[in-house]
């Protein structure tokens, strides 16, 4: 991670801190394949660029690529029934989103005394968040003022 100006790679525990506090998770940033953005170019393309895939598991690249083309596909599913339910054709956002840009954290949290966030209030950037959790409950939503376990 520290390599990489796009933010890709591994992530040791309280490396990465919201709002002032260090996230009691180790994480795995990655994103598209792309080339680094070149000198010059917007700040915000910095977020494109290459992986740092850990060599000792060699296997991740191939299972994540398959998990991320699923993601996408599902993504693409997902916006297109938020466009019908907008009253728009289906292919009504579409074109907001002809080059995506995702990125995609795997993430293990610490068990924490009562009290500790893994990772503290946030809002995540982009369009759609797609989460996977597992077993031990944790995340919240905040919806109409107060926050709440999702079901």
């Amino acid at each position: 991670y520290s390599h990489s100006p796009a933010f890709r790679g591994y992530m040791a525990t309280g490396v990465e801190n919201t709002a002032g506090r260090p996230d009691l998770r180790e994480q795995l940033e990655i994103g598209p394949e792309e080339p680094p953005p070149l000198p010059g170019a917007p700040p915000y393309l910095r977020l494109r660029g290459p992986n740092q895939w850990p060599a000792q598991f060699s296997e991740l690249r191939v299972a994540f690529d398959l998990y991320a083309d699923h993601m996408l596909k599902l993504s693409r599913e997902l916006t297109s029934a938020m466009a019908m339910a907008l009253c728009l054709p289906e292919d009504g956002l579409a074109g907001l989103f002809e080059q995506p840009h995702w990125q995609a954290k795997l993430c293990c949290y610490q068990a924490s005394s009562r009290g500790k966030l893994g990772c503290g209030e946030h809002t995540d950037s982009g369009f759609l968040t797609l989460l996977l959790q597992e077993h031990t409950a944790g995340l919240q939503v905040w919806s109409g003022g107060t926050w709440h376990d999702p079901d």
